[in-house]
């Protein structure tokens, strides 16, 4: 089928399960219909091991996260006009992964930039701000509002907490014990920093430990005790270097740092047998938490293991799976990170696939999630360019389930 006749039938889809009324509230929770999504051509560039689901969203996608069960995926994105021409507002899709219907959707009144289940999977953490960084105040209808943290009881979404923190909020993620979140906020207004991260008690909200960060990065892990958590922080903002500090959580007390070569990504995150998993601009690194970086040879995960070298690759997004025998990432090339590709490695069977590659996808936002099945996964996108749409027509984002074919 061609590329025009896979447009339509993408922004067919896109528009029936994507369009919705904007209300006056604040937030505005619906029940959408339990049908599945209409049948798409398969993607260019799919390697034929796998097979996907087009999951399209209203806007770009800024995160995913699969429940603990495997029975949803929870999608997050950002409002987008025509063209480039930005919107301030954000919406969740939840997923029912047996059916591949969108069964909940909410609207919020700004970017929705994390989302984060509790480890019994029972609560969802909303983590939602919009800002206005590099035009005049009023820009296109922008009003600064307060950065917005919100706990959801799952699957029902019944809101249960709802807090404020003055800018912006970066990002909100669970304890392991559940009964705490990790929330990193900017300390000026309309910037991309400097920012602060703190650890709030979710039965006593204003009992917080804030952490002595100079500019934090949204992406934070704790160890898997709970006792320890790690930030990225930059030691110097101008040439992106940064160390990951480690705090107690209990006292917020500096106790030392990990790394320091690069700057993480949007993803940090230490399995459960303590390995430090860090995504910078062009690689992934390991290290245990006793400070030694793990030999890269050992797990193989440099994205030049992946990517042809010279070319620019941008590694944008990775996850690891608990036992570290799968890697998912998405990467692209150049500034803008055209010429996307999804990759996936099972470490123990000593296999490498590209499992989609489009050259005409860029993928400057493309979180990655792996389900707790890893042969099922999730990759965000900001939206087909390569196919040709109108200039009138509205950026949509898409979220692309990957499953392994049965042998």
């Amino acid at each position: 089928m061609s590329r025009s006749k896979l447009l339509l039938g993408s922004l067919a889809v896109a528009l029936s399960l994507g369009a919705v009324t904007v209300g006056t509230t604040l937030l505005l929770l619906r029940e959408a219909p339990p049908a599945a999504p209409a049948a798409v051509p398969p993607l260019r560039g799919l390697d034929e091991r796998f097979d996907v689901v087009d999951l399209p969203h209203s806007g770009l996608v800024q995160c995913l996260a699969f429940s603990p069960d495997g029975k949803y995926l929870v999608a997050g994105s950002q409002e987008t006009g025509i063209g480039y021409r930005v919107k301030w507002e954000g919406e969740v899709k939840v997923w029912d992964l047996a059916s591949k219907a969108e069964v909940k959707s909410l609207r919020f009144p700004q970017w929705v930039l994390t989302v984060s289940f509790s480890p019994d999977g029972k609560l969802l953490a909303i983590a939602c701000a919009s800002k206005n960084v590099a035009a005049p105040p009023g820009h296109l209808g922008y009003v600064p509002r307060p950065g917005q943290v919100k706990v959801f009881e799952f699957p029902a979404m019944r809101e249960k907490l709802s807090l404020e923190f003055e800018p912006h909020v970066e990002s909100a993620y669970f304890s392991p014990d559940g009964k705490r979140l990790a929330i990193v906020r900017t300390r000026e207004q309309d910037a991309y920093g400097p920012a602060e991260a703190l650890i709030l008690d979710l039965n006593d909200p204003q009992k917080r430990v804030v952490l002595p960060t100079s500019w934090a990065l949204p992406a934070v892990a704790f160890s898997p005790d709970g006792t320890e958590i790690l930030v990225g922080d930059y030691k110097d903002r101008k040439v992106l270097h940064s160390d990951i500090k480690v705090y107690d959580t209990v006292t917020g007390e500096y106790k030392f740092s990990v790394g320091g070569r690069q700057r993480p990504g949007h993803h940090t995150q230490v399995t459960p047998d303590g390995t430090l998993f860090v995504v910078g601009r062009a690689i992934m690194t390991f290290y245990d938490l006793g400070k030694q970086e793990i030999p890269m040879d050992l797990l193989n995960a440099r994205l030049a293991h992946w990517t042809p070298p010279g070319r620019g690759a941008c590694l944008r997004w990775a996850a690891i799976s608990p036992d570290k025998r799968y890697l998912l990432a998405t990467a692209g090339m150049g500034r803008r990170s055209h010429d996307a590709h999804v990759l996936w490695e099972d470490r123990q069977a000593k296999e490498f696939v590209t499992v989609f590659h489009d050259p005409d996808l860029e993928v400057m936002f493309t979180p990655c999630a792996l389900a707790p099945d890893p042969q099922m996964f999730a990759v965000g996108t900001d939206y087909f360019r390569g196919l040709r749409g109108k200039e009138s027509d509205p950026m949509r984002g898409h979220v692309l389930l990957f499953q392994r074919k049965a042998p």
